[in-house]
């Protein structure tokens, strides 16, 4: 009996891994979105918004946009820090997780010759980790992040006024218990009481 309720708590107590893609081409629900999107709050069911500021001063955006179409965007949309025709620009696309997340990976267009900057942060913003990653235009390059425990992160183009674009963004939540693993541990509780009632009687 006592197995059966440390399986039961265990299963309660422990969160599975959960692998979230955004791809800036399908929404969590079901459905597509249209080139030149604006993205904030659609991916927050999977536990990512999205905001974009300049110099400091939050901006309309980012945006899903297939701004290259054919071989040399085989991706569909990604996410710019401009609009369509990519004017004008921000400087910083930040993304905010709901709960501490690991594993993150994504692709990046940087537009040419210089890198884009995306620094991670925990929940009390100290910075975890760096990262600069450059492509070729208009061609994409894969980056990711060796630490866990990233709350948000900031990528900032390299000098005022540049255009860049990311895809693909990939991590890893701590999911929610399911009602079922809650279940589970309170018959287990359950069971366990009713035996130590009876050995009292």
């Amino acid at each position: 009996m006592k197995k059966f309720l440390a399986a039961a708590l265990s299963v309660a107590a422990l969160s599975s891994a959960h692998a979230v893609v955004v791809d800036f081409d399908t929404l969590p629900g079901g459905g597509s979105i249209a080139s030149g999107s604006i993205i904030t709050n659609e991916y927050a069911s999977v536990g990512v918004v999205f905001s974009m500021s300049d110099l400091g001063a939050p901006q309309t955006g980012p945006y899903a946009i297939q701004q290259f179409a054919g071989s040399s965007n085989p991706y569909g949309n990604a996410l710019w820090n401009c609009n369509v025709g990519c004017g004008p620009r921000s400087d910083t696309i930040t993304m905010t997780f709901s709960a501490p997340v690991s594993a993150v990976s994504w692709l990046v267009d940087s537009e040419g010759s210089m890198p884009i900057t995306f620094n991670a942060y925990d929940s009390s913003n100290v910075l975890l980790e760096s990262v600069s990653i450059m492509s070729d235009f208009p061609s994409y390059a894969s980056a990711s992040f060796s630490v866990g425990g990233i709350a948000r992160i900031d990528a900032v183009n390299p000098t005022q006024g540049w255009g860049w674009a990311m895809d693909n963004l990939t991590f890893t939540t701590s999911a929610v218990p399911e009602p079922e693993s809650y279940a589970l541990a309170l018959a287990g509780l359950m069971v366990v009481g009713a035996l130590a009632r009876r050995r009292q009687a």
